[in-house]
């Protein structure tokens, strides 16, 4: 946690892609992390709060205690970030007139957008992996982009019918409504 505390620029998405490969499948089963990643998007405040959801988790796993464990896996994610704002904050308006960190500031934005493309298809990767039909998943997560991004519907609403869309998939499929 603490490496990838390290890593905060360009927000909690960054970190996500390092915290998967290093936790999962040996410390920390796959749904529960993308379960994680779910409650923690679904949570007012930063991608962060998922340091508690796993601290939690992994406390439990190996019967540490829960609250202990939660409190490292925060300080540790958490931690880098707020000293790095507190240690910078004093020199910022010295630090915004070097012409290397002008220089540098393009690059380092960059890196941090390559990052959430990284994040994307992990994540994505693990839930198609998790999916006992892939297709439908696609379908579902294209329609919940287009109800987001085109329609401008609202995310709670945009949950309701994802979720009610991939039920009534699922249902069908197993059913043999669908004739697959």
């Amino acid at each position: 946690f603490l490496t990838a505390g390290i890593f905060v620029w360009g927000g909690g998405q960054v970190v996500l892609p390092m915290l998967m490969l290093v936790l999962t499948p040996n410390w920390i089963h796959s749904t529960i992390f993308l379960t994680g990643i779910a409650l923690a998007e679904m949570m007012p405040g930063p991608l962060f709060n998922i340091s508690c959801f796993l601290g939690v988790q992994l406390s439990l796993a190996s019967g540490y205690p829960w609250l202990l464990g939660t409190f490292l896996c925060w300080i540790s994610l958490m931690g880098p970030g707020v000293a790095l704002c507190f240690g910078v904050m004093p020199l910022w308006g010295k630090l915004r007139t070097f012409s290397f960190y002008s220089r540098a500031l393009p690059g380092l934005n960059a890196a941090a957008v390559g990052l959430l493309v990284s994040t994307i298809f992990m994540v994505f990767g693990a839930l198609e992996r998790r999916s006992p039909w892939p297709e439908g998943s696609r379908a579902v997560a294209l329609c919940a982009y287009a109800l987001l991004e085109h329609a401008k519907l609202g995310v709670p609403a945009t949950v309701a019918i994802a979720g009610t869309a991939g039920f009534t998939w699922s249902y069908c499929r197993n059913n043999g409504l669908l004739g697959m």
